[in-house]
């Protein structure tokens, strides 16, 4: 089923990988025109090619439009007779065995599957890419105030929270659902990204501090902890962060930001004092919410962030309080991308529970 496109003009981005000896892995990105992020070029391709590939998809709602007029002047400006014409007026579902001449059936193949990513690709996996309904074990009854929130979130909405194009956005059902079971009076939120807590908070009521290093607040460095002027200690009851998942992403242009450390050890020494400055914002007894996925790296291999999390997190005297929560990634832009490697995908990230003991 073609998706629908916006009639106003795209544009892309070039968002390179930095690898570990300093040097970048070309990529880009093409945005739809409200900034939401369409898809990412493949980055085992060459440069030229990417960019070739990003500036076709940026033309792609030019190009569908172009086609459907062109569908229309073939059916003779809707006037035409008869099941073939029938099948070509606009707005219409074109089935691919209607068409009788090559260019229709040219026409239709295109329209039949989604243009925005690669038409020979699309075409050739469109019946492989539906979704798969899964049968979930059914969750028991118990006095939860969120009967819906188990170890498996599977909610595929985002909620109108936050900026979906932004990224690393993860949407904002799941911090709601945390919220709504903890029931904290005050949440400090210090990746904030584009809102997307901050946004729950206020519709709930909810007293929030949101920060973010695209605004200059940087959660690793101790001058923002420690000192006179600086947070009240031990001062909220729930913490939620979204760490980058190291260089699989780059967020920030800035050096100090997680996704811009040079290796593994680095990322993860500042990744601890992340956590340690968050238990220092915890009274007793609050709550410690970490969003995580590990990724393949290109340099380290499988890199396991979730463990490191947990392990980095004990380490700090957390104590896990809930079982781990397997996020569902609906609409990651992996799902979008063709890989020349074989590997088994990750489908999911997962959230984890932490409390600052009594």
């Amino acid at each position: 089923m073609t998706q629908p496109c916006s009639p106003f003009p795209w544009s892309f981005e070039y968002s390179p990988y930095t690898l570990q000896d300093g040097s970048e892995l070309p990529a880009y990105e093409v945005f739809d025109d409200h900034g939401n992020k369409v898809f990412d070029t493949n980055e085992d391709t060459p440069a030229t090619l990417q960019e070739a590939n990003a500036m076709l998809g940026a033309a792609a709602p030019t190009l569908w439009f172009a086609l459907r007029e062109c569908v229309r002047l073939l059916a003779d400006y809707e006037d035409g007779n008869g099941e073939e014409a029938e099948a070509f007026r606009p707005g219409r579902h074109c089935p691919v065995s209607m068409p009788r001449t090559p260019n229709q059936r040219r026409l239709t193949m295109y329209l039949e599957f989604n243009p925005i990513i690669n038409p020979a690709y699309t075409a050739r996996i469109a019946h492989e890419r539906e979704p798969v309904l899964a049968r979930l074990p059914l969750a028991p009854f118990n006095a939860s105030p969120v009967p819906g929130l188990t170890s498996l979130y599977h909610d595929s909405e985002a909620g109108d929270y936050g900026d979906r194009g932004y990224p690393g956005n993860c949407g904002g059902n799941l911090i709601r659902d945390l919220l709504l079971y903890y029931k904290p009076g005050k949440v400090f939120d210090p990746m904030s990204g584009s809102g997307t807590c901050r946004d729950v908070c206020q519709e709930l009521g909810i007293d929030c501090w949101s920060g973010d290093i695209h605004k200059r607040f940087d959660l690793c460095a101790p001058h923002h902890f420690y000192g006179e002027g600086r947070f009240e200690p031990y001062s909220f009851d729930f913490v939620w962060i979204h760490p980058p998942y190291w260089r699989q992403k780059l967020y920030a242009a800035d050096s100090r930001d997680l996704s811009r450390a040079a290796t593994l050890v680095e990322f993860l020494e500042r990744y601890a004092l992340a956590i340690v400055h968050c238990s220092r914002m915890l009274r007793k007894g609050g709550k410690l919410a970490v969003l995580m996925g590990d990724y393949c790296d290109r340099d380290e291999g499988f890199v396991p962030l979730t463990f490191h999390t947990k392990r980095l997190a004990f380490a700090c005297g957390f104590r896990q309080c809930a079982t781990d929560i397997i996020r569902f990634s609906h609409g990651a832009s992996s799902s979008r991308k063709v890989y020349r490697s074989a590997f088994i995908p990750g489908l999911h990230d997962v959230c984890m529970i932490f409390e600052k003991p009594e």
